[in-house]
């Protein structure tokens, strides 16, 4: 996970700080799934197969997402901030799903979606001005993007779908360079 940040911060009362600040991350996440029919020889709950064991896998990536997120903080020190965030997420999600099994007409079976989804991030973090430019931050973020759902047929016609939640849990450090 890596990206860039921008915001801007507004002193409402000695200790207090408001803020807006937008992001956009670029991330390698990506889960797999996969499953092999472990009876493997005629006799199934799955389906029942004439050439091979039934395999099945499935791949989820989250290549890139941005958030513009609201910030409420608080000074308990001079160059010490605790704050709290959230506000709109948006981000890439892929999916992919292949069926295999040997003997059957309609082997292979693969579907895939890419979609751009729309969700929430909320967070905290604490944040510490090394000078007067320069601060360096901790922060966790949970973004939902919400569920992904896929309507298809299976391998015999009959309907089927496939569905996937996009959410993260999210740790990061960062370094910020004040302008003012």
């Amino acid at each position: 996970l890596g990206g860039v940040q921008a915001g801007y911060n507004w002193r409402l009362a000695p200790q207090w700080i408001w803020g807006i600040e937008g992001d956009i991350q670029i991330t390698g996440e990506k889960a797999s799934e996969t499953w092999t029919d472990p009876e493997g020889g005629n006799e199934s709950n799955f389906v029942p197969r004439f050439g091979g064991p039934a395999t099945l896998s499935s791949e989820w990536k989250f290549p890139c997402f941005g958030t513009l997120r609201l910030r409420a903080g608080y000074n308990p020190a001079e160059n010490w901030l605790l704050y709290v965030t959230g506000g709109l997420a948006v981000g890439e999600s892929k999916y992919s799903f292949n069926f295999s099994q040997p003997g059957t007409i309609n082997s292979p079976y693969a579907l895939s979606q890419s979609s751009t989804n729309v969700g929430y991030a909320l967070g905290a973090g604490t944040e510490y001005k090394i000078d007067r430019h320069w601060s360096v931050k901790a922060e966790y973020l949970y973004v939902d993007l919400g569920t992904r759902t896929i309507n298809t047929t299976d391998i015999d016609g009959a309907p089927f779908s496939v569905s996937y939640r996009v959410r993260d849990h999210i740790g990061r450090i960062g370094l910020n360079y004040f302008f003012n």
